[in-house]
This record gives C-alpha cells, sequence and structure tokens, in this order.
C-alpha cells in the first residue's frame, strides 16, 4: 500500500508533463493545416484568376478588288462574336488574329504560316472560295490547325483528307439539291445547267445533275466554263438554242457578270427566261464598276429578277438580337447584320470554333493544344462546336462536320436582294413573299413556253381565209365547167376541144384540193407523201393538157411532116396526158416503197414545225435524187409548155388560145419560182410565212390558169347568152361605143387623079346608125383599092398584159405601102407613123371572132406582136373589110367550122379568095379529121407572100 502510495505521485507528475507536450504539438499541427488549406485556397484563387487567351487566324480576301469592301464588312460583323465567345468559359478567352489572303491560294497558305509562326493560332477562319479553302486547309493540317469555314465543296466532306474541317455553310451536294427541290416547286421540269470546272463549281452542278434525275428534272443541256473566262459566247449560244428557257448556274461574282452580259447579247434575258443560281451570286453587285455607269446600269438590269439561294442566315433569336446590337452600337443604325453577305456564317464559325477549342482544351490541356499535338478526333472537337443556337440558327452538324441548315431564297430587285422562301431540309418549300421575275410578274416563266406554230392548222385565221379563198375558186372551176358541158356542141366549145378543157379544170381541181391536206399536223407517211402526189398528178394533168394543145396548134402550123404523116386526135392526145401522169405516179411508188418519209418535229425553241424526213439511211442517200427527179419532169413539162406556146402565139385560134397558154406557163414558172422554195425550206421563224406565200402562189397560178384556158370562155359564153353574140347575135355592146362617138371621114375624091367614092365600089351604103365612113380611094387606071379607111370601136386583145376598153379608132389600110393602121381617135394624125402600124404581109385576120359579132379580129405576127378586136355596126362594113383584107394579107381564119364562104356575099370560099372564111380553127381541124391541115402561106390572089 504505501510503495503504491510512493509511486503514486511521482507517475501522476508525468502523465501531467506529458499531456502538456501533446497538447502543444497538436496545435501546431493543426496551425500547420489551417495554414496549408489557407495556402491551398490561396493558389486556387491565383490560378482562377488566370485566363488562357486562344488565337484563332482569321483569313479574308481584304484586299481583292472585287471582293474586298464585302469582306471587310465580314470581318467585322466576326469580330463581334468577341464578346459571346470569352463568356462561354470564364478561364479561356479568345482573340482573332486578321491575315489578307488576297484572294489567292499562295497568298492564303503564306498568311496561315504567318499567323500560326507569330501568334501561335490553334484554329483558323476562312478563306471563302472552296478553291482556296482546299489547300489552306491541306497546309494547316502540318500544325493541326482546326478549321471553320463557309466553303461548301463536297470535297472537304472527305475527313481523310480534311480530317479537321468543319462548316458554317451546308456543303454544295445540299445546294445542289435544295436548288432542284426550288425548281420543282416553281413547275420547271426541263432546265439548262451552266457551271464553274473548279472544285466548288463542279460540287453543286454534279449534285444538281444527281437530284435533279431523281426529281424527274429534264436537263435540256449541261455547259461548263473554266473561271475567270472573259467569253462565254459558245455558252451563250447553247442556251439560246437549248428547248428550255430556264437556266440553273453556279458562278463567282465575277464571272456571274460576264455570263450575264454574254446572255443580254444572244437575248436570252427577258419576260421569258428565268436564271436561278447558288449563293455565290449573292455577291454579284460587288463585282460591278459604278464609275461606268452605262455598264453598271445594264449590269444591274440583267440581275434583275435573278433567284439565288442563300443558306439561311438570320434567326429570330437572342444571339442575333444580341449581334444586332453590337453592330448597330459600334457601326450606327440603318444597317440589318442579315443583309451582310456571309457575315452572319463567319460569326457562327467563330462560336463553333471556340466551343470546339474550349472541348480540347479542357480534356488535353492548353498546353498540348498550343503544341498543336493533341491528336484529338474530329468528333472530340465536335463534341462541344456542335449543338446550339447560332445567329444563323441551330447549329448542327453531322459527324463528318457537314452543318446541315435549311436555304433561303431570295431574288434581286434593283440592287437589293430580297426574301421570297425558304427551302428546308426535308425538301419543303415554304413561300413568305411573293417571288419577282424580270417580267414583274410574281408567275414563274415556263420552261418550255407553248410555241407558236409554224405550220397551218384550222385555227390559223389566215389559213381560214385562203381556204375560202379556195373554196370559192373550186366552185366557179366546177360551174363553168358544168356550164361548158352543156354547151359542148356550140361550134365555139367545139373548136377548143371540150375533153381537154376538162382535162384542165379537173388537174385545177385536184391541185386546188391537195391544199387542204396540207393543213393540220402532219401525221404518219401518207401527210408526207400524200398532199405532194395529189398535187404533182393535179399539175400534170393541167400541164399536159395544155402540152398537147399547143403542141397540136404547133404541129399545124409550123411543122409540114407531122402535119401529113401523124395522127393528132383527141384520143391520142388523151393517151399522151396519160402517159405523163403515169411517170410521175410511177416516180411517187417508187419514192413511198422504197425511200418512204414521215414527218418529224424541227427542234426550235420557239415555233413547232414539222418537217418530212426519209425513215432510213438510204432513203436520206436517194432524197435528194428522187426529188431532182421529180422537178426536174415537171419542169421539163411545164418548158414544153413554154416552148409550144411561144412558137404559137401569134397563131389565129380560137379566143386566142394559144397566146393565153404561153401566158398560163409564163405565170406558173413565176410562181414556181416562188413556191418551190417556200415549200422545201424549213425556216422556223418564218415557217407560217412561207406557207402563207405558197399557198397564195398556188391558188394564184391556179385561178389564172383557170380563166385564161376555161374561165375566160365560160365567161364569154354566159355574157352573150350562151352563143358567142349579145342577144343571141345582135349588136355588140362596142356598137354603142361606136354610135355615140362616130365621126364620118370624107371620101379621098380627087378628081384629077380621077378617083372616086368607094361606096358604089364596095356596095356599102353610107347610114347614120353604122360608121358611114367606110371611104376607099381607087387607082384610076385598074380600079384597084389603093387606101382604105374608117372609124370604129377597137379593143387590143394581145400583146399587152393589161387588160385594155374599148375606144375609137381610125382604121387605115395603105395598099401600096402595104400598111395597116390602127390611129387612137383624137391623136390628130392618120398617117403610119401613129398608133400601130402594121406591115400587111404579117397580118392576120379572123372575120368571125368568137368573143363579137359583126367584128374583125386582126393578129400582127410581125415584131412586137399583138391583136385588136375591131367592132363594125353591120356585117355589110365587116365584109368590106375583110374583102379588102383579103386582097394584100398572107393569111385568113376563122375560129367557127363550116363553109361560111358558100353563103358569102362574095360567092367565094376561103380556096378560092383567101379570106379565111371557110376555114376551121387549128383545133377544130385536128379533132375533127384526125389530121392536120397543111399551113398555107399564099394570099388570096395570088399577091403578096411573106
Amino acid at each position: 500500500m504505501t510503495r503504491r502510495t510512493r509511486r503514486g505521485p511521482r507517475h501522476g507528475r508525468w502523465r501531467h508533463s506529458n499531456e502538456l507536450t501533446y497538447r502543444k504539438r497538436k496545435t501546431a499541427t493543426m496551425v500547420m493545416i489551417v495554414a496549408f488549406v489557407i495556402l491551398a485556397l490561396l493558389s486556387a484563387i491565383q490560378l482562377a484568376d488566370a485566363v488562357t487567351t486562344l488565337p484563332i487566324a482569321l483569313i479574308l480576301p481584304l484586299s481583292d478588288a472585287a471582293l474586298g469592301p464585302g469582306f471587310r464588312a465580314v470581318r467585322n460583323v466576326t469580330h463581334l462574336a468577341l464578346p459571346s465567345m470569352n463568356a462561354l468559359d470564364s478561364r479561356y478567352n479568345f482573340a482573332f488574329v486578321t491575315e489578307d489572303s488576297g484572294h489567292t491560294r499562295s497568298g492564303t497558305i503564306a498568311a496561315m504560316v504567318k499567323a500560326v509562326t507569330q501568334s501561335n493560332t490553334v484554329g483558323m477562319i476562312g478563306e471563302y472560295s472552296s478553291s482556296i479553302t482546299i489547300p489552306l486547309s491541306l497546309a494547316g493540317a502540318q500544325y493541326q490547325m482546326w478549321h471553320c469555314a463557309p466553303s461548301s465543296s463536297s470535297d472537304l466532306s472527305n475527313k481523310v483528307e480534311f480530317p479537321r474541317y468543319l462548316r458554317a455553310w451546308p456543303p454544295d451536294p445540299q445546294q445542289g439539291l435544295r436548288m432542284a427541290t426550288l425548281a420543282l416547286a416553281m413547275g420547271w421540269r426541263s432546265v439548262n445547267v451552266v457551271y464553274g470546272t473548279d472544285a466548288y463549281g463542279q460540287s453543286i452542278g454534279n449534285a444538281f445533275l444527281a437530284s435533279a434525275a431523281q426529281l424527274g428534272i429534264n436537263v435540256e443541256t449541261s455547259l461548263v466554263f473554266q473561271p475567270g473566262t472573259k467569253d462565254m459566247s459558245a455558252i451563250g449560244a447553247a442556251l439560246k438554242a437549248s428547248a428550255s428557257n430556264i437556266v440553273v448556274f453556279q458562278a463567282f461574282a465575277g464571272d456571274s457578270v460576264t455570263l450575264l452580259r454574254e446572255a443580254r447579247k444572244q437575248g436570252i434575258i427577258g419576260d421569258n427566261y428565268a436564271w436561278l443560281s447558288s449563293e455565290s451570286v449573292a455577291l454579284y453587285f460587288t463585282a460591278l464598276d459604278p464609275s461606268d455607269p452605262v455598264q453598271y446600269a445594264q449590269d444591274v438590269s440583267n440581275a434583275q429578277g435573278l433567284h439565288y439561294i442563300f443558306a439561311q442566315h438570320s434567326a429570330n433569336n437572342a444571339e442575333y438580337a444580341a449581334l444586332q446590337a453590337r453592330y448597330t452600337a459600334a457601326y450606327g443604325p440603318g444597317t440589318d447584320v442579315s443583309s451582310l453577305a456571309m457575315a452572319t456564317h463567319y460569326y457562327d464559325c467563330a462560336l463553333a470554333m471556340a466551343r470546339g477549342l474550349i472541348q480540347l482544351a479542357n480534356q488535353y490541356g492548353t498546353a498540348a493544344l498550343f503544341a498543336h499535338n493533341t491528336n484529338a478526333t474530329l468528333q472530340e472537337f465536335l463534341a462541344g462546336a456542335s449543338g446550339f443556337d447560332g445567329v444563323t440558327g441551330w447549329f448542327v452538324t453531322d459527324s463528318i462536320g457537314d452543318r446541315l441548315g435549311d436555304f433561303d431564297v431570295y431574288y434581286f430587285e434593283g440592287t437589293a436582294a430580297k426574301l421570297t422562301s425558304t427551302v428546308y431540309t426535308n425538301g419543303t418549300v415554304n413561300t413568305i413573299n411573293p417571288p419577282m421575275f424580270y417580267s414583274g410578274s410574281s408567275t414563274p416563266p415556263l420552261d418550255r413556253p407553248a410555241k407558236a406554230l409554224a405550220y397551218p392548222t384550222w385555227s390559223d385565221a389566215g389559213v381560214i381565209v385562203l381556204a375560202v379563198i379556195r373554196a370559192i375558186l373550186l366552185g366557179l372551176v366546177a360551174a363553168a365547167i358544168g356550164y361548158l358541158y352543156f354547151k359542148r356542141d356550140i361550134k365555139v366549145v367545139k373548136n377548143l376541144s371540150f375533153p381537154f378543157l376538162a382535162v384542165i379544170a379537173f388537174g385545177s381541181i385536184v391541185v386546188l384540193v391537195s391544199e387542204f391536206l396540207i393543213v393540220g399536223t402532219p401525221v404518219g407517211q401518207w401527210a408526207c407523201h400524200g398532199p405532194g402526189w395529189i398535187l404533182a398528178i393535179g399539175f400534170e394533168l393541167v400541164m399536159a393538157g395544155l402540152a398537147v394543145k399547143t403542141y397540136r396548134v404547133w404541129s399545124i402550123f409550123d411543122n409540114k411532116y407531122l402535119s401529113v404523116s401523124k395522127r393528132i386526135d383527141n384520143s391520142y392526145l388523151m393517151g399522151v396526158v396519160a402517159v405523163a401522169v403515169l411517170v410521175q405516179s410511177i416516180i411517187f411508188a417508187v419514192w413511198i416503197g422504197a425511200f418512204p418519209m414521215a414527218p418529224r418535229v424541227v427542234p426550235n425553241k420557239q415555233y413547232l414545225l414539222y418537217e418530212c424526213a426519209p425513215t432510213t439511211a438510204r432513203g436520206i442517200a436517194a432524197l435528194p435524187v428522187l426529188l431532182g427527179v421529180s422537178l426536174g419532169y415537171n419542169g421539163l413539162l411545164l418548158l414544153i409548155v413554154a416552148y409550144f406556146g411561144y412558137k404559137t402565139r401569134n397563131v389565129m385560134s380560137a379566143f386566142r388560145e394559144t397566146v393565153w397558154i404561153l401566158y398560163s406557163a409564163q405565170n406558173v414558172v413565176l410562181a414556181s419560182v416562188v413556191a418551190i422554195p417556200c415549200a422545201l425550206m424549213m425556216v422556223a421563224d418564218w415557217g407560217l410565212g412561207t406557207y402563207y406565200v405558197r399557198a397564195a402562189m398556188v391558188l394564184y397560178a391556179v385561178a389564172f390558169v383557170f380563166y385564161a384556158l376555161v374561165g375566160r370562155v365560160a365567161w364569154t359564153l354566159l355574157s352573150t347568152n350562151g352563143n358567142g353574140g349579145p342577144d343571141g347575135g345582135g349588136k355588140s355592146m362596142a356598137v354603142s361605143v361606136m354610135a355615140s362617138a362616130i365621126k364620118t371621114f370624107k371620101p379621098d375624091f380627087n378628081p384629077g387623079k380621077g378617083t372616086m367614092s368607094t361606096e358604089a365600089t364596095l356596095g356599102v351604103t353610107a347610114k347614120a346608125e353604122s360608121s358611114g365612113a367606110v371611104t376607099a380611094t381607087l387607082d384610076r387606071e385598074s380600079g384597084k383599092v389603093m387606101h382604105m379607111h374608117g372609124v370604129y370601136p377597137v379593143k387590143r386583145t394581145a400583146g399587152t398584159w393589161l387588160p385594155t376598153a374599148w375606144q375609137m379608132h381610125a382604121m387605115h389600110l395603105h395598099v401600096r405601102e402595104g400598111l395597116l393602121t390602127l390611129v387612137p381617135e383624137g391623136s390628130g394624125a392618120v398617117a403610119p407613123h401613129r398608133g400601130s402600124s402594121m406591115r400587111v404581109k404579117h397580118v392576120q385576120y379572123d372575120p368571125e371572132p368568137p368573143t363579137a359579132v359583126n367584128a374583125l379580129e386582126v393578129f400582127y405576127t410581125g415584131a412586137g406582136g399583138g391583136a385588136w378586136l375591131v367592132q363594125f355596126a353591120t356585117a355589110d362594113e365587116r365584109d368590106a373589110w375583110s374583102k379588102a383584107l383579103a386582097g394584100v394579107s398572107v393569111k385568113s381564119t376563122t375560129s367557127k367550122s363550116g363553109a361560111r364562104g358558100s353563103s358569102s356575099k362574095h360567092g367565094r370560099t376561103a380556096s378560092q379568095d383567101g379570106s379565111g372564111s371557110g376555114s376551121a380553127s387549128a383545133e377544130q381541124q385536128g379533132s375533127n379529121t384526125g389530121h392536120a391541115m397543111p399551113a398555107t402561106r399564099r394570099s388570096a390572089a395570088g399577091g403578096a407572100r411573106d
């Protein structure tokens, strides 16, 4: 117990000392911990206050003459993104190192290298065009530079080549697809495509072509050009020739100016055309030169109504409102940031770049970022850079960094771009404001405007007018030949050979009917061969009929061998006509059977025109031959008619028929010279005009031939009550002209010469109602008439193209001088040098012309020949002149058959006195006897000869 007591106190003192030491030590430890914590907190605060600045290169074409002004505005807007970028993470600030690219590849790469080596930039924004952005991104790969730009070439989507590139602008394939979607929404299913050969142009062009094929849009013409070219004439010509009026093109601002200037020259800028471009044309007005006001105004006009798509670059959100407020504060009010082309996309590019760099700095550290050795993937970068509200809307990319965005559609009005609609990624189009095109209308021009018909249709007023005239002429031809059929037994009609009148009339009808067959849309081979075949048959009926008629007259009067050895009756000549038609039919049968043709559309932008083309290769080779043979055959037939018509032009035939046949041939030749080229030419711009000219020429030729050879005969018979004389053989209407203008000539009675009045000699009694002026001067010794004259109505019937009226003439027969003269009344002359003077050896006459009674038709076969119809008041006067002319003229004939001479007052036939009062016409001689009568060249009394 005692020990315990002693040891106890000592032990207690020891415990007390240890406790004090422990407490001291514990206190010191706590102080140290607190101090460490305080120091740690102070260090953390210091580290928190340290902000890392991440420099970003902004590379733009600031010095480029055309692009510089626009991109200086882009630079200003992009710098305004810094407040939003710096607000993303307090540990990081951002700064732009702005460099000028000069809009060249070498200048752009040099600007990037300068920014990296001098400012150690860790990312870059720019350039503008894909052709420059691509080498810039490749060159920046060695520095592991992160790259964002609005360049949209599809090449940049290749992440093997461009593993650190993302874009704020949808890629070109999306532009091409959206442009095709917009074209379809406009109702255009036929377009032309023009794009550059650079990467940017090919990206848009190829994407559009692929999308158009999927959407059912037909690309009429696909054209490319070298960017920077100054000659686009070939492109302009191809666009003008294209069937479509819609041009979808990609071109930078300068190239757009060149293209539209060429389009203006080619006439493909106008109300009927529409132009749609990619976003690059937004800078169009920056490429114009205001110092040339005339050219500037023209360039502005060229762009009016031009539509283009542009990636949506403004959104109704807080970020856009903040940007607009900053821009207004910095540069003043009045400018909508969205109107600054591409500026908002550069702005969003800056926001995406900042977010991506922050993501990598937090993951790898700023040291690795500045050392350019993070080896981060694009997906890691996009984890921060994609999925945020930008000023252009929701900024989101796909896995390869391509922006998925909508496109707005704009058009130029003046120098302003007007928003019209939005094309969404789902393929729908939302119209915001009505569009406006060059015409000033909001209605899109047609891709294939309704073509004007360049061939005749029944809807055309001119075609209807021609058809009505043609139908009237058909009725007249039918009525005339029908009337002549009922009058076929009249000697006048017999002399003209009614069967051939019918052939000519029927041929005219066939030609007119063929003209109806070419109206309307041609269908099948018949449309190419039928009308031409029928026209040719009708032509040959007319021409062959005329040829055999003139041949018969020629054989009678000019060819003695034929006249006595060759039968030329109607049946023989009809056989010749049939052979002529058969030959042409054989030509066409071979043509249709071996070398058929069919109608096809002639390619033309404005007109719808058809042409007949061979259906086989051998047909193409044979076409010129067949056409030449057919035209040559018909031309030969026409020349035969013209030849025989010329050779027999002065022959005294009924109704002066041979002269009118010559006139008909001449008119057909003239009409053919015009009509045939119009039928063969394919002039699209005047296709319907060529039809009108050709149809009018055919109508004219048929009308002339019908009137000259058929209608004239029917009208004369009709006007003379069907028997060749007015009132059934009474006085001609010309008698009234004579009666009202009778002028009595005194007899040439000269007692000194023993001359006497002709009244007793000729047996003509002067009466007031007749001329009362038939006077003659007789030779004292022989008693023969030396001079005979009187005053009568005279009308010229041949030798002039213009119709003539009846006019009083003094008619003189100078026997000694061998002259017959017709002097117009009032000329004050009776001498041969005035009026019409004819040598009697070249004078022929018809004492019974079919067109008048008590008349004499005088024919002059000499130089400048012609024919005159002289009207007498009585048959006695006519017979007196006929007898006088019989003594001095070469020939005489009558249009009527029968031996009138047997009842003549003079008691002599034509063979007796040469008056021709009993001879038949050439037509009647050949058709009645079957043999031609020899042409005689003797005078009545064995007197004057040729």
